[in-house]
Protein backbone atom coordinates (compact mmCIF):
# COMPACT_ATOMS: atom_id res chain seq x y z
CA UNK A 1 0.00 0.00 0.00
CA UNK A 2 3.01 2.51 0.88
CA UNK A 3 4.51 1.72 -2.35
CA UNK A 4 1.31 2.74 -4.59
CA UNK A 5 0.97 5.73 -2.59
CA UNK A 6 4.19 6.65 -2.93
CA UNK A 7 4.12 6.06 -6.92
CA UNK A 8 2.48 8.90 -8.18
CA UNK A 9 2.62 11.86 -5.72
CA UNK A 10 2.41 14.71 -8.06
CA UNK A 11 1.14 18.19 -9.06
CA UNK A 12 -0.89 19.35 -11.62
CA UNK A 13 -0.10 22.17 -13.89
CA UNK A 14 -1.63 23.47 -17.19
CA UNK A 15 0.62 23.07 -19.99
CA UNK A 16 1.62 26.38 -22.15
CA UNK A 17 -0.01 27.16 -25.16
CA UNK A 18 3.45 27.62 -27.13
CA UNK A 19 2.03 24.69 -29.23
CA UNK A 20 -1.73 25.43 -30.49
CA UNK A 21 -2.86 22.29 -30.66
CA UNK A 22 -1.82 20.83 -27.85
CA UNK A 23 -3.03 23.51 -25.62
CA UNK A 24 -6.41 23.28 -27.44
CA UNK A 25 -6.77 19.48 -25.98
CA UNK A 26 -5.51 20.93 -22.55
CA UNK A 27 -8.30 23.74 -22.34
CA UNK A 28 -11.01 20.71 -23.62
CA UNK A 29 -9.76 18.09 -21.01
CA UNK A 30 -9.83 21.10 -18.39
CA UNK A 31 -13.00 22.01 -18.53
CA UNK A 32 -14.30 18.70 -19.62
CA UNK A 33 -13.16 18.36 -15.80
CA UNK A 34 -14.54 21.33 -14.40
CA UNK A 35 -18.07 20.52 -16.49
CA UNK A 36 -18.07 17.12 -15.10
CA UNK A 37 -18.06 17.92 -11.90
CA UNK A 38 -20.57 20.96 -11.87
CA UNK A 39 -22.43 18.11 -14.03
CA UNK A 40 -22.10 15.79 -10.45
CA UNK A 41 -23.33 18.83 -8.69
CA UNK A 42 -26.67 19.62 -10.32
CA UNK A 43 -26.98 15.48 -9.83
CA UNK A 44 -26.66 15.98 -6.01
CA UNK A 45 -28.81 18.61 -6.04
CA UNK A 46 -31.81 17.48 -8.50
CA UNK A 47 -32.01 14.27 -7.08
CA UNK A 48 -32.34 15.41 -2.93
CA UNK A 49 -35.00 17.53 -4.64
CA UNK A 50 -36.60 14.27 -5.88
CA UNK A 51 -36.91 12.58 -3.19
CA UNK A 52 -33.50 10.29 -3.58
CA UNK A 53 -31.59 10.29 -0.86
CA UNK A 54 -29.35 7.52 -1.29
CA UNK A 55 -28.71 8.57 -4.98
CA UNK A 56 -28.32 12.07 -4.08
CA UNK A 57 -25.80 10.94 -1.46
CA UNK A 58 -23.71 9.05 -4.35
CA UNK A 59 -23.32 11.66 -6.14
CA UNK A 60 -22.22 14.35 -3.20
CA UNK A 61 -19.42 11.43 -2.61
CA UNK A 62 -18.23 11.49 -6.27
CA UNK A 63 -18.24 15.60 -6.51
CA UNK A 64 -16.61 15.79 -2.96
CA UNK A 65 -13.82 12.91 -4.34
CA UNK A 66 -13.44 14.36 -7.95
CA UNK A 67 -13.51 18.14 -6.50
CA UNK A 68 -10.35 17.59 -4.25
CA UNK A 69 -8.87 15.82 -7.36
CA UNK A 70 -9.65 18.79 -9.64
CA UNK A 71 -8.16 21.12 -6.61
CA UNK A 72 -5.16 19.67 -6.38
CA UNK A 73 -4.61 19.70 -10.21
CA UNK A 74 -5.72 23.08 -11.62
CA UNK A 75 -3.88 25.94 -10.06
CA UNK A 76 -4.51 29.35 -10.36
CA UNK A 77 -7.53 31.60 -9.09
CA UNK A 78 -9.40 31.62 -12.27
CA UNK A 79 -10.22 27.72 -11.94
CA UNK A 80 -10.65 27.94 -8.32
CA UNK A 81 -13.27 30.99 -8.89
CA UNK A 82 -15.08 29.06 -12.13
CA UNK A 83 -15.26 25.99 -10.32
CA UNK A 84 -15.74 26.78 -6.99
CA UNK A 85 -19.27 29.42 -8.19
CA UNK A 86 -20.64 27.10 -10.93
CA UNK A 87 -20.25 24.13 -8.71
CA UNK A 88 -21.76 25.90 -5.67
CA UNK A 89 -24.54 26.84 -7.79
CA UNK A 90 -25.23 23.30 -8.90
CA UNK A 91 -25.42 22.11 -5.63
CA UNK A 92 -28.21 24.69 -4.45
CA UNK A 93 -29.81 24.70 -7.40
CA UNK A 94 -32.93 22.63 -6.62
CA UNK A 95 -32.87 23.02 -3.04
CA UNK A 96 -34.17 26.98 -2.51
CA UNK A 97 -35.24 27.16 1.00
CA UNK A 98 -37.00 30.63 2.22
CA UNK A 99 -36.75 33.13 3.39
CA UNK A 100 -33.86 34.51 0.62
CA UNK A 101 -31.37 36.34 2.52
CA UNK A 102 -30.62 33.11 4.74
CA UNK A 103 -30.49 30.81 1.89
CA UNK A 104 -28.02 32.84 -0.11
CA UNK A 105 -25.69 33.84 3.57
CA UNK A 106 -25.10 29.26 3.14
CA UNK A 107 -25.19 29.68 -0.33
CA UNK A 108 -22.44 31.95 -0.59
CA UNK A 109 -20.40 30.36 2.40
CA UNK A 110 -20.59 27.16 0.62
CA UNK A 111 -18.82 28.84 -2.55
CA UNK A 112 -16.41 30.35 -0.10
CA UNK A 113 -15.38 27.16 1.67
CA UNK A 114 -15.45 25.75 -2.30
CA UNK A 115 -13.08 28.40 -3.09
CA UNK A 116 -10.65 28.31 0.01
CA UNK A 117 -10.51 24.59 -0.88
CA UNK A 118 -9.75 24.69 -3.97
CA UNK A 119 -7.37 28.05 -4.15
CA UNK A 120 -5.17 26.81 -1.08
CA UNK A 121 -4.94 23.10 -2.09
CA UNK A 122 -3.75 23.95 -5.44
CA UNK A 123 -1.16 26.31 -3.97
CA UNK A 124 -0.07 24.60 -1.16
CA UNK A 125 0.66 21.28 -3.53
CA UNK A 126 2.61 23.55 -6.10
CA UNK A 127 4.90 24.74 -3.14
CA UNK A 128 5.74 20.77 -2.85
CA UNK A 129 8.93 19.21 -3.89
CA UNK A 130 8.21 16.17 -3.24
CA UNK A 131 4.61 15.56 -3.78
CA UNK A 132 2.31 13.94 -1.13
CA UNK A 133 -1.52 13.38 -2.72
CA UNK A 134 -3.01 12.69 1.14
CA UNK A 135 -1.04 15.37 2.72
CA UNK A 136 -2.32 17.95 0.22
CA UNK A 137 -5.99 16.24 0.13
CA UNK A 138 -6.26 16.33 3.52
CA UNK A 139 -6.46 20.12 3.91
CA UNK A 140 -8.71 20.64 0.87
CA UNK A 141 -10.96 17.67 1.34
CA UNK A 142 -11.96 19.21 5.01
CA UNK A 143 -12.69 22.35 3.78
CA UNK A 144 -14.96 20.96 1.27
CA UNK A 145 -16.64 18.40 3.35
CA UNK A 146 -17.20 21.56 6.11
CA UNK A 147 -18.73 23.86 3.75
CA UNK A 148 -20.90 20.99 2.73
CA UNK A 149 -21.73 19.79 6.20
CA UNK A 150 -22.79 23.43 7.18
CA UNK A 151 -25.15 23.97 3.85
CA UNK A 152 -27.25 20.98 3.97
CA UNK A 153 -27.36 21.35 7.78
CA UNK A 154 -29.28 24.50 6.83
CA UNK A 155 -31.67 22.99 4.12
CA UNK A 156 -32.59 20.04 6.25
CA UNK A 157 -34.01 22.38 9.70
CA UNK A 158 -35.08 25.17 6.64
CA UNK A 159 -36.78 22.80 4.27
CA UNK A 160 -36.93 19.43 6.19
CA UNK A 161 -39.63 18.76 3.60
CA UNK A 162 -37.20 17.82 0.86
CA UNK A 163 -36.02 14.78 2.44
CA UNK A 164 -39.10 13.61 4.07
CA UNK A 165 -40.63 12.37 1.15
CA UNK A 166 -43.20 9.27 2.10
CA UNK A 167 -40.74 6.54 0.77
CA UNK A 168 -37.72 7.94 2.86
CA UNK A 169 -39.89 7.97 6.02
CA UNK A 170 -40.64 4.25 5.40
CA UNK A 171 -36.87 3.79 5.05
CA UNK A 172 -36.70 5.29 8.58
CA UNK A 173 -39.43 3.88 10.17
CA UNK A 174 -38.11 0.28 9.49
CA UNK A 175 -34.75 1.13 10.56
CA UNK A 176 -35.78 2.85 13.56
CA UNK A 177 -39.33 1.79 14.90
CA UNK A 178 -39.81 -1.56 13.61
CA UNK A 179 -37.20 -3.45 15.23
CA UNK A 180 -38.48 -1.94 18.63
CA UNK A 181 -41.92 -2.31 17.94
CA UNK A 182 -42.05 -5.78 16.57
CA UNK A 183 -42.64 -7.36 19.99
CA UNK A 184 -45.63 -6.04 20.70
CA UNK A 185 -46.79 -6.12 16.68
CA UNK A 186 -46.25 -9.22 15.19
CA UNK A 187 -46.67 -8.06 11.64
CA UNK A 188 -45.64 -4.45 12.25
CA UNK A 189 -44.00 -2.59 9.38
CA UNK A 190 -44.28 1.10 8.24
CA UNK A 191 -46.94 0.28 5.33
CA UNK A 192 -49.17 -1.23 8.52
CA UNK A 193 -52.21 1.11 9.00
CA UNK A 194 -52.19 3.14 11.87
CA UNK A 195 -55.30 1.78 13.23
CA UNK A 196 -54.03 -1.73 12.84
CA UNK A 197 -51.32 -0.90 15.31
CA UNK A 198 -53.33 0.44 18.50
CA UNK A 199 -56.26 -2.95 17.53
CA UNK A 200 -52.97 -5.00 18.42
CA UNK A 201 -51.67 -2.62 20.97
CA UNK A 202 -55.06 -2.96 22.58
CA UNK A 203 -55.88 -7.01 22.11
CA UNK A 204 -52.68 -7.66 23.66
CA UNK A 205 -53.27 -5.09 26.56
CA UNK A 206 -56.30 -7.07 26.97
CA UNK A 207 -54.64 -10.17 26.64
CA UNK A 208 -52.88 -9.81 29.64
CA UNK A 209 -56.03 -9.70 32.17
CA UNK A 210 -57.35 -12.67 33.25
CA UNK A 211 -60.60 -11.21 32.78
CA UNK A 212 -60.29 -10.73 29.41
CA UNK A 213 -60.05 -14.34 28.66
CA UNK A 214 -63.49 -15.51 30.46
CA UNK A 215 -65.24 -12.89 28.48
CA UNK A 216 -67.43 -14.19 24.97
CA UNK A 217 -66.32 -13.27 21.26
CA UNK A 218 -68.82 -10.25 21.04
CA UNK A 219 -67.80 -8.93 24.57
CA UNK A 220 -64.12 -9.18 24.02
CA UNK A 221 -64.56 -7.64 20.54
CA UNK A 222 -66.38 -4.63 22.72
CA UNK A 223 -63.51 -4.76 25.08
CA UNK A 224 -60.85 -4.20 22.38
CA UNK A 225 -62.85 -1.70 20.67
CA UNK A 226 -62.97 0.34 23.97
CA UNK A 227 -59.25 -0.08 24.48
CA UNK A 228 -58.31 1.12 21.16
CA UNK A 229 -60.56 3.97 21.15
CA UNK A 230 -58.81 4.86 25.23
CA UNK A 231 -55.33 4.90 23.11
CA UNK A 232 -56.37 6.66 20.26
CA UNK A 233 -57.27 9.52 22.90
CA UNK A 234 -54.15 8.76 24.82
CA UNK A 235 -51.62 9.33 21.50
CA UNK A 236 -53.75 12.46 20.30
CA UNK A 237 -53.05 14.06 23.60
CA UNK A 238 -49.40 12.95 23.90
CA UNK A 239 -48.90 14.89 20.28
CA UNK A 240 -49.05 18.67 19.65
CA UNK A 241 -52.73 19.60 18.57
CA UNK A 242 -51.43 20.34 15.66
CA UNK A 243 -50.82 17.30 14.21
CA UNK A 244 -53.96 14.70 13.39
CA UNK A 245 -53.77 11.58 13.53
CA UNK A 246 -55.39 9.80 10.22
CA UNK A 247 -56.30 6.01 11.49
CA UNK A 248 -56.89 4.98 7.75
CA UNK A 249 -53.30 5.88 7.16
CA UNK A 250 -49.89 4.11 7.42
CA UNK A 251 -47.62 4.73 9.88
CA UNK A 252 -45.14 6.24 8.05
CA UNK A 253 -47.54 9.05 6.62
CA UNK A 254 -48.71 9.87 10.11
CA UNK A 255 -44.87 9.90 11.10
CA UNK A 256 -44.25 12.26 7.64
CA UNK A 257 -47.18 14.36 8.57
CA UNK A 258 -46.04 14.44 12.15
CA UNK A 259 -42.26 15.66 10.98
CA UNK A 260 -43.91 17.86 8.39
CA UNK A 261 -46.18 20.21 10.60
CA UNK A 262 -43.76 19.93 13.35
CA UNK A 263 -40.76 21.64 10.89
CA UNK A 264 -43.16 24.55 9.25
CA UNK A 265 -43.86 25.84 12.82
CA UNK A 266 -40.57 26.27 13.77
CA UNK A 267 -40.37 30.64 13.62
CA UNK A 268 -37.31 31.65 10.87
CA UNK A 269 -35.42 33.24 13.82
CA UNK A 270 -35.97 29.72 15.50
CA UNK A 271 -34.82 27.87 12.05
CA UNK A 272 -31.61 29.67 11.86
CA UNK A 273 -30.38 28.50 15.57
CA UNK A 274 -31.32 25.38 15.55
CA UNK A 275 -29.52 24.53 11.62
CA UNK A 276 -26.04 25.94 14.14
CA UNK A 277 -27.34 23.67 16.21
CA UNK A 278 -27.45 21.14 13.79
CA UNK A 279 -24.13 22.34 11.57
CA UNK A 280 -22.17 22.19 15.57
CA UNK A 281 -23.47 19.00 16.17
CA UNK A 282 -22.39 17.39 12.38
CA UNK A 283 -19.22 19.08 12.44
CA UNK A 284 -18.45 17.49 15.96
CA UNK A 285 -19.74 14.34 14.44
CA UNK A 286 -17.88 14.44 11.10
CA UNK A 287 -14.62 15.07 13.07
CA UNK A 288 -15.63 12.33 16.01
CA UNK A 289 -15.79 9.61 12.85
CA UNK A 290 -13.38 11.01 11.07
CA UNK A 291 -12.95 7.55 9.26
CA UNK A 292 -16.23 7.39 7.84
CA UNK A 293 -16.56 10.82 6.48
CA UNK A 294 -13.39 12.04 4.96
CA UNK A 295 -11.30 8.94 4.45
CA UNK A 296 -13.60 6.94 2.03
CA UNK A 297 -13.66 11.01 -0.13
CA UNK A 298 -9.90 10.67 0.03
CA UNK A 299 -9.59 6.77 -1.34
CA UNK A 300 -11.86 7.41 -3.76
CA UNK A 301 -9.95 10.95 -4.63
CA UNK A 302 -7.15 8.91 -5.08
CA UNK A 303 -8.51 6.05 -6.91
CA UNK A 304 -10.10 8.69 -9.33
CA UNK A 305 -6.41 10.24 -9.64
CA UNK A 306 -4.81 7.07 -10.62
CA UNK A 307 -7.53 6.12 -13.11
CA UNK A 308 -6.75 9.93 -14.78
CA UNK A 309 -3.29 9.02 -14.50
CA UNK A 310 -3.67 5.46 -16.27
CA UNK A 311 -5.98 6.69 -19.07
CA UNK A 312 -3.85 9.15 -20.36
CA UNK A 313 -5.95 12.33 -19.53
CA UNK A 314 -2.59 13.35 -17.50
CA UNK A 315 0.85 12.84 -17.76
CA UNK A 316 3.52 12.59 -15.06
CA UNK A 317 6.48 14.80 -16.02
CA UNK A 318 9.56 16.26 -13.85
CA UNK A 319 9.71 20.23 -14.21
CA UNK A 320 13.39 20.07 -12.80
CA UNK A 321 15.20 17.36 -11.68
CA UNK A 322 14.00 17.10 -8.31
CA UNK A 323 10.33 18.45 -9.31
CA UNK A 324 7.49 16.54 -10.22
CA UNK A 325 4.43 17.84 -11.96
CA UNK A 326 1.43 16.24 -13.87
CA UNK A 327 0.23 17.74 -17.24
CA UNK A 328 -3.53 17.97 -19.01
CA UNK A 329 -2.23 17.23 -22.61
Amino acid sequence: MGNLLEKHEEQASIISEENAATGRISLIKTYSLIGGIILLAVSTSFSFMSGHPFAGTFFLVLFLALYVVEALILTGSKYALVSSVFSGLGLVMFLFAPPFKFFFIFTLTLIVFLFWAHYFGSREYNNMVKLDFFGAARRTGSLVIIGVAIFFSYILVANGNIFLQEKNVSRLVDIVIVPVAKPFVGNFSSNTKLDDVITSLAQKQLEEDIRYQRLTENNKKASIQATHDQLVIELQDKVSSSIILDLEASVSENVKNALVTVSSQIPDGQRVFWGGIMILFILVTALGFKFFVYYPVALIAFVTYELLIGSGFMEIKLETRTKEVVEIN
